[in-house]
């Protein structure tokens, strides 16, 4: 095998391992957000965390 063509081959491989890494990465970011948001909404709707309660009254009548 020559030379360039081990290099090519070493470059696909690691191109495809960038691309499957940076792919997996996204889904884990996406869902680690998705789940953060989920369990903010469940939260705020069972009354255990509210972030308008920390405003003023004259807010909450706006």
């Amino acid at each position: 095998m020559k030379r360039s063509e081990l290099k090519e081959s070493q470059d696909s491989k690691a191109e495809e391992f960038f691309l499957c890494f940076f792919f997996f990465e996204g889904i884990v970011a996406f869902l680690s957000g998705l789940l953060s948001d989920l369990i903010s909404c469940y939260l705020d709707f069972s009354g255990l965390y509210s972030p308008c309660r920390f405003l003023p009254f004259s807010l909450h009548l706006a």
